[in-house]
């Protein structure tokens, strides 16, 4: 089942998604980035999940297997941050 998740937080190490399910810890899930141009899908860890303050779950993920594609993402990432 695809599902749109809301970022929250994204580094080159993992991210922490917003999620109207619950999903449990150490399962595996492939999800897909986009970012402008660019769109890597990358296979993640889950490492915990929190109930949000509003609706949904705050889900931790590692990136399971980094790639160069993940990468370039956190670099235009942290290129935007640096720009505000």
């Amino acid at each position: 089942m695809l599902q749109r998740l809301a970022v929250l937080n994204l580094s080159c190490g993992g991210a922490v998604v917003q999620s109207p399910v619950s999903l449990p810890p150490m399962s595996l899930h492939t999800i897909q980035l986009e970012c402008q141009q660019h769109i890597v899908r990358v296979q993640v860890r889950v490492l915990r999940t929190t109930p949000a303050a509003g609706e949904g779950f705050s889900i931790a993920v590692e990136f399971a297997e980094p790639e160069a594609g993940l990468l370039a993402i956190c670099q235009l990432t942290s290129q935007e941050t640096n720009r505000a």
